[in-house]
């Protein structure tokens, strides 16, 4: 497993129960089946890891199913977090996994 700044990473707790929506939207990073790392947005992190693990959502996911939330960033508006998705996912892992660990992609410990 990838060891992650735990004050950084806020984790699927963030939503209560399967019914809950919030009126933020989330860029999550979670590791996959196949040590892959899957980025994505929601506005209920809880429920769209849910299904990410069990093949119901995207079609990487559906292949290697998600196992762990790495981490996760709040945004108040959908094309912030559009934007910020976009960003990670023209990133190499090691820049990815920089983030997790350091909350920055640089790879230097504050």
């Amino acid at each position: 497993m990838l060891e992650r700044n735990q004050s950084e990473s806020k984790g699927p707790e963030l939503a209560e129960g399967p019914s809950f929506v919030s009126s933020s939207y989330f860029v999550y990073l979670v590791l996959c089946k196949n040590k892959s790392i899957y980025t994505g947005i929601t506005n209920n992190p809880k429920r769209r890891f849910s299904e990410h693990s069990t093949g119901k959502g995207g079609k990487h996911t559906k292949m290697y199913p998600a196992v762990e939330i790495l981490r996760t960033e709040e945004y108040k508006t959908k094309t912030e977090a559009l934007k910020r998705e976009k960003q990670i996912k023209g990133w190499r892992r090691e820049k990815k996994i920089n983030l997790i660990k350091y909350g920055h992609p640089s790879g230097v410990q504050n």
